[in-house]
């Protein structure tokens, strides 16, 4: 963690040594407002990061459905930034199977303990993710 002010300095001194850099912010907490998730996105990637990435904590599913949502706006505004975001724990799960079509870049799996609450166990996210992916490009059935 640096202070904001440091920040762009570091990533500019990152990317001057080839680093790919990734900007994050978690919030285990809670899930802020859609403007707040819209905001500490754009900050991110107004500091220079090539990849933002925001992980909140929901309370319901209104909360994913608000953190979706923000993403989505946020690659709207910005196509070419990639954007990794995630709800955590148990209603969080929802948005790390779904999150690619709403622009989400890459979901996290456990290999063998989850490293935040609400991961699915690697194996079981492949298969999901295979079904929903049949089903997507085979249509509704």
């Amino acid at each position: 963690v640096c202070s904001s002010d440091l920040r762009p300095v570091l990533i500019r001194s990152l990317k001057q040594d080839g680093a790919v850099t990734l900007a994050s912010h978690h919030d285990f907490e809670e899930t802020p407002p859609p403007e707040v998730m819209l905001e500490l996105l754009s900050d991110m990637e107004r500091g220079g990061a090539d990849i933002v990435k925001l992980a909140v904590m929901p309370h319901d599913m209104d909360d994913v459905l608000r953190l979706l949502s923000a993403t989505e706006r946020f690659r709207k505004t910005c196509p070419g930034k990639p954007v990794v975001s995630m709800s955590m724990g148990k209603y969080g799960s929802l948005s790390r199977l779904c999150g690619e079509f709403f622009g989400i870049a890459v979901t996290f799996g456990a290999h063998s303990r989850a490293s935040a609450p609400g991961q699915i166990d690697l194996a079981t996210l492949a298969v999901l993710l295979d079904r929903i992916h049949q089903s997507y490009e085979g249509g509704a059935k």
